[in-house]
C-alpha cells in the first residue's frame, strides 16, 4: 500500500529529538544608533532569548530530547536533561549563559553530526532542527568576510552541508522538521538583506519553516511557537478566530479551574507568566467527568529572566506544569477536566494562566485510483502515470483506542483544514460525510515525487506528513502468433495440432499465472462458420478450430479469428488477427451426414403429421347405447341395454398415423372422424335390411362408410333378434 499507516511495533506517543542552535553572541547585547555602527546601545534581545529557551524547555515532554549548541561554544554539545526530575536543575542554568562571542557556522556543523548520531540511535523519533539567531553567521557576513572568493566559497560550504542534511533525513525515512527563528530588531539594512539571502537558502535547502520576531517581546511568542509545532499545535491561530478553545472556567474562588475538551490530548500543560514577582502555586488533584482520576502532574518548572545589568526593562516570571496519563502511551481522554489549586488565586492571577492542550491525534494518508464507474481502487499496480486519483486522509487518536474521530459536534470542513503539495501544486481536501475522512482529487506525477499533507485542527493540532508517489507506467499488453500457415481438412479438425498464441506484458512473455487470472477474459469472434475451443497450455493460449456436427454447415477455405484479450486493468488488453485454413473433403464426407439426418427428419415430420391428424374418437363424451332384444314366434321380448364407450389401444390410438380410430361394438365397426359429434358406420358390417334412423339401406348397404350423426340410431334386424345401435355424446 502506497500509504502512511499506523505500525503497532512503533511508541503511540514518539518523542521529539530537537537539536537547536542557539544565539548568544556579542550582537544579541547591543545595537546601533540610528544604524551608525561606531555609536553602540545596549540590547535585551539575549535577556528574552534566554528567557525563551527556559520556556521552550519547560513545555517539552518528559521523553524529548534537548541538545543546545550555543555560538559562544560552537563545537560543544550541550544535552538538556528534561526529565521531570532534572528540568529544573537544567532551567536555573540556563539564566548564567552570558558569554558574548561570534556567530561561527561551525554551529551548523555541530549541530548535524548531532543529529546524524541520534538518527542511528533513535530512528523512530521526530527530529527538529532550530535556529535561533539575530544576523547571518559570520562566515556568510560581508562585515566579516571582505573577500568575495571565500565568501562565495563559505556560502557553498553553506547550501551543500544543509542539502546534505535533507537528504540524510530522507534516506534514512524518518521525520525532520527545521526552523529558522530570526531576531530582526536591530539589523541595518545589509544585515537585513544578508538575512533574506540565508533564509531563503535554508529554506530551499531543508523545507524549513521561518519565523521572525521584530521586537524584543516577539522573541518570546516566536519561541512559543516552535514549542507549538514541536507538539504539533496549530501555532498559527489566535484564539479569537479559532475554532477550537478549552473554555476554562475558573470557580471556588479561583482555586479550580475547568476545561473542555473535545479530542483526546497527549498532555494538558498549565503556564503561567507575569511580571513583578513570581508567584508561587502547585496542583493538588485533577478531577475527570466530576470523579477522581489517576492521572499524573509534574512541576510547577519555574523560570525568570536572567539579572539584565542595564535593566532595559522589567523582569519576567514564569511557571509551567504538565497533567499526564500514568501510562506514558496513553492518553487524556475527550471530556471535562476540574484542576485544584493548592490555594485560591486572585482574578488579575488568574488572567494570567495559559491551559495548552497537546493533542493526541494522528491521521493516515492513502491514495487510491479512480475507475471509470466511479469506485476507487487501491492496488499500487493501478497507479498510472496521469491517472486520475484520489487521495484520502483519516484523523484518528494516537493510541488507536478507538476508531476514527468523530465530528458530531462540529462541522469539519470549516474547523478543520487539510491540504496536500504535491510539486506546485497544493490543494484542499474536503470533508467526505459517507467516508468520514477527508478526500481530494490528485493527478499521479510522471515521475516519483512525494505528497506533503498538512492536517490542521484550528487552534488545536497540526501536523506534516509526506507520502511517496510512485506511479507506474500503462502497463502495454501484446499478443504474437506462433503457428504459421495451419491448414487441415474439414474431416480432421477434431483431432488437430492448435493455433499457439503468445501474450506479453511490456515486451515480456506473460506468466502462467497472469494467463490463468485473465485467462476468462479471452474473446474470439470470427464472420465465418466455425467452431472453436480455446484452452490455455503453461503462458500460451490454444486456438482449435472445429467443425459443426454436421460439416457441411462448417465454412471452408480461409477463416479469420479475432483474438481479444483484456487485461486486469481499466483500458488494458490487446487483439490480434489469427488465420487457419480448412479443405474441402469429397461430396459424400461431407453432405452424407446432413442428407441422412435430413431424410430422419423427413420421416419424422411425415409420421408426426399423421399422428398429428389421425382421427380419433372422443374418449370421454361418446358412447353407444345397445338394445338387444329377443323375438320369439315373431313377437319382442323385453330388451336390455348396454352403453358402449370408443376407449381403444392407446399405442394405436396416439403412435400409429394417419389410419382412423376403428371401434367393435356388438356386431357393428365404426371409425373416428376428425369431426367429435359424428362417427363413420364402416361399410363391410351394413347390409341391405339396415336402417338408419327410419331409412332402409337397400342396394347402398356396403357401397361406402355411412356418416352417422350424433342422435342417429342403426337397427339391425333378424327373424330371431334385433338390435338398436344409438349414438350420443
Amino acid at each position: 500500500m502506497n500509504s502512511i499507516v499506523f505500525a503497532e511495533e512503533d511508541p503511540i506517543h514518539k518523542n521529539r529529538n530537537v537539536t537547536l542552535i542557539y544565539d548568544d553572541s556579542g550582537s544579541m547585547w547591543f545595537t546601533y544608533e540610528d544604524g551608525d555602527t561606531s555609536k553602540e546601545l545596549p540590547s535585551d534581545n539575549w535577556k528574552f532569548a534566554n528567557y525563551s529557551l527556559q520556556s521552550l524547555i519547560s513545555l517539552l515532554g518528559p521523553e524529548d530530547e534537548l541538545s543546545v549548541v550555543r555560538m559562544s561554544n560552537s563545537q560543544n554539545i550541550d544535552e538538556i536533561g528534561i526529565s521531570y526530575s532534572s528540568r529544573q536543575r537544567e532551567i536555573n542554568r540556563i539564566p548564567g549563559w552570558d558569554e558574548q562571542k561570534g556567530t561561527p557556522f561551525q554551529t551548523v556543523l555541530t549541530s548535524i553530526d548531532n543529529m546524524k548520531k541520534a538518527v542511528e540511535q533513535n530512528p523512530p523519533s521526530d527530529f527538529w532542527f532550530i535556529i535561533i539567531m539575530d544576523g547571518v553567521f559570520n562566515d556568510l557576513d560581508t562585515s566579516f568576510e571582505e573577500d568575495s572568493a571565500k565568501l562565495s566559497q563559505n556560502y557553498e560550504i553553506a547550501r551543500k552541508s544543509l542539502e546534505d542534511l535533507a537528504d540524510y533525513m530522507k534516506q534514512k525515512e524518518v521525520k525532520f522538521n527545521s526552523i529558522l527563528v530570526t531576531i530582526e530588531s536591530f539589523l541595518t539594512e545589509d544585515e537585513i538583506s544578508q538575512m533574506e539571502e540565508f533564509k531563503g537558502m535554508f529554506q530551499e535547502a531543508t523545507g524549513g519553516i521561518q519565523l521572525t520576531a521584530d521586537n524584543e517581546s516577539e522573541i518570546i511568542e516566536r519561541i512559543n511557537e516552535v514549542a507549538a509545532l514541536i507538539t504539533n499545535r496549530d501555532p498559527n491561530t489566535t484564539e479569537t478566530d479559532s475554532t477550537f478553545d478549552l473554555n476554562p472556567t475558573f470557580s471556588n474562588e479561583g482555586q479550580e479551574v475547568t476545561i473542555q475538551t473535545p479530542f483526546p490530548l497527549r498532555r494538558l500543560t498549565v503556564l503561567h507568566q507575569t511580571t513583578g514577582s513570581q508567584l508561587e502555586w502547585e496542583i493538588n488533584k485533577v478531577n475527570y467527568n466530576g470523579e477522581a482520576s489517576q492521572l499524573t502532574t509534574d512541576g510547577p518548572f519555574y523560570m525568570k529572566t536572567p539579572n539584565d545589568p542595564n535593566k532595559l526593562r522589567g523582569d519576567i516570571y514564569g511557571g509551567v506544569s504538565h497533567i499526564a496519563p500514568e501510562n506514558p502511551e496513553g492518553s487524556l481522554q475527550a471530556g471535562e477536566y476540574t484542576i485544584s489549586f493548592n490555594k485560591p488565586l486572585t482574578p488579575q492571577e488568574q488572567e494570567s494562566f495559559q491551559f495548552i492542550a497537546e493533542p493526541s491525534l494522528d491521521f493516515d494518508i492513502t491514495i487510491h485510483k479512480l475507475e471509470s464507474d466511479g469506485t476507487w481502487n487501491n492496488e499500487p499496480e493501478t497507479f498510472f502515470y496521469e491517472a486520475e486519483m484520489m487521495m484520502e486522509v483519516e484523523l484518528f487518536p494516537s493510541d488507536r483506542s478507538q476508531g476514527k474521530v468523530s465530528f458530531n459536534q462540529m462541522n469539519p470542513d470549516q474547523e478543520i483544514e487539510v491540504t496536500a503539495k504535491i510539486q506546485d501544486e497544493t490543494f484542499t481536501l474536503s470533508w467526505n460525510e459517507e467516508r468520514q475522512s477527508f478526500t481530494g482529487p490528485f493527478t499521479m506525477p510522471t515521475e516519483p515525487t512525494e505528497a506533503t499533507v498538512t492536517t490542521i485542527v484550528k487552534g488545536f493540532y497540526q501536523d506534516t506528513k509526506t507520502l511517496p508517489l510512485e506511479g507506474v507506467e500503462d502497463r502495454q499488453l501484446s499478443l504474437q502468433t506462433l503457428t504459421s500457415d495451419w491448414s487441415h481438412p474439414l474431416d480432421q479438425l477434431q483431432n488437430t495440432t492448435p493455433i499457439t498464441i503468445q501474450p506479453y506484458v511490456d515486451e515480456r512473455e506473460m506468466t502462467e499465472a497472469e494467463l490463468t487470472e485473465l485467462f476468462d477474459n479471452i474473446k474470439v469472434t470470427t464472420e465465418e462458420n466455425v467452431q472453436y475451443e480455446i484452452k490455455q497450455n503453461g503462458n500460451q493460449i490454444e486456438l482449435y478450430p472445429k467443425a459443426y456436427i454436421v460439416p457441411a454447415f462448417t465454412s471452408i477455405g480461409d477463416i479469420h479469428f479475432l483474438v481479444e484479450l483484456k487485461g486486469r486493468y481499466e483500458g488494458e488488453g490487446a487483439q490480434i488477427e489469427v488465420g487457419a485454413n480448412i479443405q474441402d473433403i469429397p461430396f459424400l464426407d461431407k453432405y452424407g451426414k446432413l442428407l441422412g439426418i435430413s431424410a430422419l427428419v423427413f420421416l419424422f415430420l411425415y409420421w408426426l403429421i399423421g399422428v398429428i391428424r389421425k382421427p380419433r374418437f372422443d374418449r370421454h363424451g361418446a358412447i353407444i347405447n345397445l338394445q338387444s332384444i329377443q323375438k320369439v314366434n315373431g313377437m319382442e321380448l323385453p330388451g336390455r341395454d348396454t352403453e358402449y364407450d370408443f376407449k381403444t389401444n392407446l399405442f394405436l390410438k396416439y403412435f400409429y398415423p394417419y389410419r382412423a380410430e376403428k371401434k367393435l361394438i356388438g356386431n357393428l365397426t365404426f371409425k373416428a372422424t376428425r369431426d367429435k359429434d359424428k362417427i363413420l358406420l364402416v361399410k363391410d358390417c351394413q347390409s341391405k335390411d339396415m336402417r338408419i334412423g327410419y331409412t332402409r339401406l337397400g342396394e347402398g348397404a356396403g357401397v361406402e362408410d355411412i356418416i352417422i350423426y350424433e342422435g342417429d340410431k342403426i337397427t339391425t334386424e333378424s327373424q330371431v333378434s334385433k338390435e338398436v345401435y344409438h349414438f350420443t355424446r
